[in-house]
């Protein structure tokens, strides 16, 4: 791991994101590959996940996206929903 990703993941951690990534996939971000605009994801492994798995998924919220479905926003909405109902009790 590069140095820069280290100071990344470090100024991420001071934003509040767990772990130093982003876990819904809310903020997209890109990278420039030979002039394409290309989606960038990061995968946190460790073991005991399965990588197959976690790049199949990867795959279909990209096609979702695609057809013009996000389920990450979709989730946040839920969640924020349900946290409401919750505080109204």
């Amino acid at each position: 791991m590069k140095s820069e990703d280290h100071e990344n993941e470090h100024v991420e951690n001071k934003e509040g994101n767990l772990f130093g990534y982003r876990r819904l996939g809310i903020a997209q971000e890109f990278e420039n590959v030979m002039g394409v605009k290309i989606k960038k994801v990061k995968i946190h492994v460790s073991l005991g996940k399965n990588l197959a798995t976690l790049v199949e998924i990867i795959a279909l919220n990209h096609i979702l996206e695609q057809r013009g479905y996000n389920a990450a926003a979709e989730f946040e909405n839920a969640l924020i929903k349900a946290m409401k109902h919750a505080e109204s009790k």
